[in-house]
């Protein structure tokens, strides 16, 4: 399966045996982890992890060249003076050695998220059409906004079986009907509740204002607009929403889709696959005797476990796949356009990847390991029967003795240490 690439991240240390096991660990979660030696120069990074080793040696010059890359500083030496040196070398923040690799993870997706590859998706419905030229040219050559513009209703409402925008853009008079009408049929569906309406008007009525907010709106604002506000109005609006969705869609310790919104997703991607013919697979999995880590460590370490499973599947799966939370120890990935055959490679890949990862319990460490079942549309025409088979699947795993892969009605993949 093909994978987006995405910023990577880069490791800065003087030696090739400097935080030798923290590295190891760190190349199992990321896939595009760059490890290099000295201060070379470093572009099209996410982030620069640099060991406290390094910054006596950091130059004015070096520090101004990456003055845009977020740093942190990773250090056993934990003085004040070290700190005043890191922040004068230009980090952002500063990690303690020892640590935990997901938590050093953690703590780097806080000061550098990974980007979003998605941009601001708009529809516009107006039957105007030198006024959707117009918005169109606004934005001509942007690389932030991908605006699709409808003449009538219909035809914005074909498009929604396939995509959800981010923001709805109204036309409050339309030849038939008015834009308060669209924004109540919007409302009556649950996945376009809490994607945001602006209303576009030149009537100055107090009784257009409210009954456009009354039928589910969230701004009302009057044509003519401008270019920049058009833009600024967009992303704003965009951005605010889209941080409420993803405090509602979002489980709020692995920051993956929590069970609902992993749900719905899969909906959604039925249907696409089901339109274009295309196939999908679908990866339930859990990670094996969690119980006993929570007995035996604390619930704290088996949070840090569940942290450390999420960060391997973002960091080894592609952009595309859709991973959830299902449920305590339970997850689940959606890959679009993928058979079972490269959806087992690719668990294959971070079921190995994890049996490796050394989990830290104060002064112990230990590797867990987890179990996945497959299925795939088209064999498995609809959701409850699609998430049956991959469930069966897991459950077969388990059966097997765990720490595999079973793809539905397929001998199970066994582990390495199972084959001769």
């Amino acid at each position: 399966m093909s994978r987006p690439s995405r910023e990577k991240l880069v490791l800065l240390r003087k030696t090739p045996a400097a935080m030798a096991p923290l590295c190891e660990q760190l190349a199992l979660f990321e896939r595009e982890l760059e490890i290099k030696e000295g201060l070379p120069q470093v572009r099209d990074a996410r982030a620069i992890l640099m060991h406290g080793e390094l910054l006596d040696e950091v130059s004015e010059q070096w520090r101004e060249q990456h003055a845009s890359i977020p740093l942190m500083v990773i250090c056993a030496d934990t003085s004040f003076a070290r700190r005043q040196r890191a922040l004068r070398a230009g980090a952002t923040a500063f990690a303690t050695l020892p640590i935990d690799a997901a938590m050093l993870l953690d703590r780097v997706n806080r000061i550098a998220p990974i980007p979003s590859s998605n941009p601001f998706s708009v529809f516009v419905l107006d039957d105007d059409e030198s006024i959707c030229n117009l918005y169109s040219l606004y934005l001509k050559g942007s690389r932030s906004f991908c605006l699709r513009t409808f003449l009538e209703p219909e035809q914005m409402f074909e498009a929604l079986r396939e995509h959800t925008p981010d923001l709805f853009i109204l036309d409050y008079h339309l030849r038939e009907g008015t834009g308060a009408d669209v924004a109540r049929v919007l409302r009556q569906d649950h996945g376009f509740l809490s994607v945001p309406i602006v209303f576009l008007s030149n009537d100055t009525q107090a009784e257009v204002h409210f009954g456009a907010m009354g039928a589910g709106g969230d701004q009302f604002l009057r044509k003519p607009i401008g270019p920049e506000h058009f833009r600024r109005m967009m992303q704003s609006t965009i951005s605010r929403f889209r941080k409420l969705r993803a405090m509602m869609s979002y489980d709020s310790l692995t920051q993956l889709h929590n069970h609902t919104s992993f749900k719905e997703q899969l909906s959604a991607q039925l249907a696409i696959a089901a339109r274009h013919k295309a196939p999908l697979s679908l990866v339930m999995m859990d990670v094996d005797f969690f119980k006993d880590v929570n007995d035996t460590y604390g619930h704290p370490v088996g949070d840090r476990v569940l942290r450390g499973v999420a960060h391997l599947l973002k960091g080894r799966l592609r952009r595309s796949d859709i991973i959830g939370r299902y449920g305590g120890d339970e997850f689940a990935v959606i890959m679009p356009g993928t058979h079972t055959e490269g959806a087992r490679k690719a668990m294959e890949e971070v079921r190995a990847h994890l049996a490796e990862l050394a989990h830290m319990a104060d002064d112990m460490s230990f590797c867990v390991t987890l179990s996945a079942g497959i299925a795939a549309f088209p064999t498995w025409q609809d959701e409850a029967g699609l998430t049956q088979a991959a469930d069966n699947a897991l459950y077969k795993a388990k059966m097997l003795g765990r720490d595999r892969v079973c793809v539905s009605f397929e001998e199970a993949i066994s582990s390495p240490k199972d084959r001769p």
